[in-house]
């Protein structure tokens, strides 16, 4: 997946996802809590993938998934934290910094049919 997997605006979601969470008083794990919700937060990118070649291929949605659940999971801890002076990394960073390895072997299928993503070397060009 490109570099830029999450934006701004994904973090935006999570976050706001992240403080309904934190009020919920029955409280489910992360995953059961994200189950589908997955596909809001990534659906301008997957707007822009073949629909058809990504619902053939589990993997890539489960690769995703667990990229999101582990995004929510930084942003979670990132507001449960007592930020009082402490030098902590923003959550947008974290997770560009931390979850490039869950996302770079999902094949990107484009809807204009060049796929130009999976031609690139992404582990050599995010070193």
């Amino acid at each position: 997946m490109p570099k830029e997997m999450i934006s701004t605006s994904d973090v935006k979601k999570i976050s706001e996802m992240v403080n309904t969470y934190i009020k919920d008083e029955e409280k489910v794990t992360v995953e059961e809590y994200i189950g589908d919700s997955w596909r809001n937060i990534l659906s301008m990118h997957l707007r822009a993938i073949q629909k058809d070649e990504f619902e053939s291929s589990k993997d890539d949605q489960e690769q995703l998934k667990k990229f999101v659940i582990e995004s929510f999971k930084i942003v979670l801890d990132y507001e449960l934290l007592d930020k009082d002076g402490a030098d902590v990394d923003l959550p947008g960073d974290k997770i560009k910094k931390t979850l490039d390895h869950i996302t770079l072997g999902i094949k990107v299928h484009s809807v204009s049919k060049h796929d130009i993503v999976n031609t690139l070397d992404l582990k050599k060009l995010l070193r």
